[in-house]
């Protein structure tokens, strides 16, 4: 559980630099929304898969 954790938090961290760094690439319309709902996908994909532990 606690490796599985921090797995979580590695993915997390690393979707937020992609989030954060497609702000800057405007040229590449629709990649931050994109990104931005993967993440949110993501995320609830984990907490489901957490309270199910």
């Amino acid at each position: 559980m606690k490796i599985n954790r921090v797995f979580i938090t590695a993915c997390y961290f690393i979707l937020s630099i992609l989030r954060f760094f497609s702000m800057f690439f405007r040229d590449l319309p629709g990649l931050h929304d994109q990104l931005t709902a993967q993440m949110l996908e993501v995320a609830q994909g984990w907490m489901v898969d957490l309270e199910s532990v």
